[in-house]
């Protein structure tokens, strides 16, 4: 099925393009996906849809992360082999899924068939390489200039710079694969290639998986450069809270409670008010003597210290020696609360 698009009108292009991109890419199955990416190639390969992807706008920001999120979907559904940071774990095999590897090294291997090649058939990766390419090579005059124009330059984040290393490069690895796949398919076969065939074969599978290697430390440097920031940022957090004294704060603040607890009267009522109603709370009521006694540890008791006061206490009154002291009851009486009154005389 062969499907010709033909737009005229600006705005109609526009129209087109987020309908493609709001239904067809974010809402839609693997399918009707693949099939809409195809159009975008299309559409953009000609440069005048390049401006309507970079201002687009959706659930996932602008279109690169919507690219890369479908990439790193589909590489999930193929089960290639990551870390769960998006790094690749195998340099051997950086983009091949499960499928590709049973028909790659299984003994019984077609040897006019390509694993590799049959993999870039129904695939959207692909497509998203392609779409990178334009933007960042191909019309790299039409993204500067809308750019300039609208100021959409964003940076990615940690997950989608990995992820775009790995699609970005997803054409040379793909010939990678080809080139061992090739390597295989002679060894299987007992074909032993003429000398500088095999130098050259053996040249471009080391320098496959070099390449390998050099995306996946390029990926670890990303992870450990947002680990990093993250580590500055909570230094940062923590030195400003050092700048801003804050113990020194609450400290002036408990002063200013306690000069208040012991200067205002209004402060030191309720202080006293709440004292009262604690005492009578820790009364308990002993049915056999038909009396009312206070708890020993009273726990619940806001207990206001006043330090550093002298009182003196001046009296005329003059303490008999032969005068018999009275005992004080270890239980204080019901209806006592407790207040003290100091008379100066």
């Amino acid at each position: 099925m062969v499907i010709n698009i033909v737009v005229t009108d600006k705005s109609l292009g526009r129209l087109s393009l987020r309908l493609m991109t709001t239904v067809l890419l974010q809402s839609s199955c693997f399918p009707v996906q693949l099939t809409a990416l195809s159009l975008l190639v299309d559409l953009c390969e000609e440069g005048a849809c390049i401006p309507y992807i970079l201002t687009w706008r959706g659930k996932c920001g602008t279109a690169i992360p919507m690219l890369l999120d479908i990439f790193r979907k589909e590489n999930k559904m193929l089960g290639v082999k990551t870390c769960d940071d998006g790094i690749v774990a195998d340099v051997e095999l950086p983009l091949m899924g499960e499928k590709q590897f049973r028909l790659t090294f299984r003994d019984r291997k077609d040897p006019n068939s390509s694993p590799a090649i049959l993999d870039v058939l129904g695939s959207c990766r692909p497509k998203i390489y392609a779409l990178l390419h334009l933007i960042n090579c191909h019309k790299i005059d039409v993204v500067e200039a809308v750019n300039d124009r609208y100021r959409i330059t964003q940076p990615l984040q940690t997950h989608d710079e990995i992820t775009k290393l790995l699609a970005e490069n997803y054409f040379p690895l793909k010939l990678g694969e080809i080139w061992v796949e090739l390597k295989r398919d002679m060894e299987v076969a007992g074909i032993r290639p003429l000398v500088y065939d095999l130098e050259t074969i053996s040249t471009m599978v080391r320098r496959f998986y070099k390449w390998s290697l050099f995306i996946r430390n390029a990926q670890k440097q990303l992870v450990f450069k947002q680990k990093k920031l993250e580590i500055n940022e909570e230094k940062l957090f923590y030195n400003h809270l050092r700048e801003i004294h804050l113990p020194d704060s609450l400290d002036a603040l408990d002063d200013l409670r306690y000069i208040a607890r012991c200067t205002e009267n209004v402060f030191r009522l309720m202080a006293k008010m709440r004292q009262k109603d604690q005492l009578r709370k820790t009364w308990v009521y002993d049915p056999e003597f038909y009396i009312k006694f206070h708890m020993t540890f009273m726990h619940t008791l806001s207990v206001t210290p006043v330090f550093n006061h002298n009182v003196s206490i001046r009296s005329n009154i003059i303490v008999e020696p032969n005068h018999q002291t009275i005992l004080l009851e270890p239980v204080s009486p019901s209806d006592s609360f407790l207040d003290i009154k100091v008379i100066n005389v």
